[in-house]
């Protein structure tokens, strides 16, 4: 297993449950065994020590900063990410832990496929409660991948409109 991907599991930037998945499916090794950090900034560290020993990374769409605002436990938040495809007629929605970034971006842990056309088609959005206890419904208007070294690890989400949901 490459460093860095070594480092992102301990820092935990990928959940237990996601792990189960890749030993299931093989794509890592049933044995695997990698000691999860609690110091979000020695996590930071590991994480950027690995990239510059990478021999190529992405450094366009590399944000360390965006880490290491996501590794500090007060600035994620769980929500839910509704995803709805109106042409389909699919429904679909996912429990997720983001975090806002001093930039007003929203920032997503997301490895797989890019769901760009789904997340910005007006349809779909992100819900959550806000500091004062208000639900909220975040439409997005622009997505980018952030990659650190060559693994996908964020998809970082410009907001469009924002509604207060009754309830």
């Amino acid at each position: 297993m490459r460093p860095l991907a070594r480092a992102a599991i301990a820092a935990g930037l990928v959940d237990d449950e996601t792990l189960a998945e890749f030993k299931k499916w093989r794509m890592l090794p049933l044995d695997l065994e990698v000691e999860r950090i609690e110091d979000p900034e020695r996590g930071f560290q590991m994480i950027q020590e690995a990239l510059e020993s990478e021999e190529q990374s992405r450094l366009q769409s590399t944000e360390l900063d965006l880490l290491k605002w996501f590794l500090q436990p007060q600035n994620q938040r769980k929500g839910r990410l509704v995803l709805i495809d109106p042409r389909m007629g699919t429904r679909a929605s996912k429990t997720v832990t983001f975090c806002v970034d001093a930039k007003g971006r929203y920032a997503i842990p997301w490895t797989s496929e890019s769901i760009k056309d789904l997340m910005t088609n007006e349809h779909s959005y992100l819900s959550y409660k806000d500091e004062d206890g208000k639900n909220l419904r975040v439409f997005f208007m622009d997505l980018e991948d952030i990659y650190f070294g060559d693994v996908k690890a964020f998809m970082t989400c410009s907001s469009e409109d924002t509604y207060v949901e009754r309830g």
